[in-house]
């Protein structure tokens, strides 16, 4: 589980503009070695935040299925746990409403590859903020 991403590209994002209906969805995968449900619960209450919602994937069925839409390959996921490519440390933005989860507007990553941009907390902030409706 990648905290820090979870922080800047998550919780730190919903202190800026929650006013303006942004919402965050965390699915925490276990990925490396001590990611468990404990691990994920712990990560979750530490970003806390109603607009948030945090979903435990144990038997890590998501990240594989995310990975094949965003175009992720094995070598371009590595963790021990799954020979498959995996979507884990990846961000994705949405516009507000009815979406195909499997097709987000924007996503950025901590990962070896090129598909995307690496997580930059400026820059997601901002492709974030540019699908909301304008504030107050």
């Amino acid at each position: 589980m990648c905290l820090e991403g979870a922080s800047v590209a998550g919780h730190d994002l919903l202190l800026a503009l929650a006013d303006r209906g942004l919402r965050a969805f965390y699915v925490w995968t276990p990925v490396l070695g001590a990611d468990d449900r404990e691990a994920a619960v712990r990560a979750a209450g530490e970003r806390d935040h109603p607009a948030a919602r945090h979903y435990w994937d144990a038997d890590g069925a998501f990240a594989p299925a995310l990975a094949t839409p965003l175009g992720l390959a094995p070598a371009e996921t590595p963790t021990p746990r799954f020979p498959l490519a995996i979507a884990w440390d990846v961000y994705l933005a949405y516009p507000p409403g009815d979406h195909d989860l499997f097709a987000p507007s924007s996503w950025m990553h901590q990962l070896p590859t090129k598909k995307a941009p690496r997580l930059d907390a400026a820059a997601f902030h901002r492709t974030v903020e540019a699908l909301l409706p304008a504030g107050s």
